[in-house]
């Protein structure tokens, strides 16, 4: 196995989610290489980081209302431009059909 193709086994390598047949090779390369086994590191590092933290975070309480107004204003701004869009067309209100006074 090449250099390149061996550093884009390192994450499995590092998981031990890299196949058997492949972990040998990997790990002969790890061994020979400062680039890889440096990588090696940087990874378990990482996991080892996120291990860390919580499996779970709790959003703030107002953070359904936050949500909803960001969506409500949304909404608001796409009214006005459609509104703004249709009043500036050519067209006009002439898409409506007349209203007759009923008999």
């Amino acid at each position: 196995m090449t250099h390149e193709v061996i550093r884009h086994l390192l994450d499995d390598y590092v998981t031990g989610e890299l196949t058997e047949d492949a972990r040998g090779p990997v790990a002969d390369h790890i061994a020979a290489c400062e680039i890889c086994r440096a990588e090696v590191e940087s990874l378990k590092e990482i996991l080892a980081r996120a291990a860390e933290l919580p499996k779970s975070i709790d959003p703030p309480a107002d953070a359904w209302l936050n949500i909803r107004a960001a969506i409500e204003r949304d909404n608001l701004s796409h009214f006005i431009t459609e509104s703004a869009r249709y009043c500036s067309d050519d067209r006009g209100l002439a898409e409506f059909p007349p209203v007759h006074a009923a008999k």
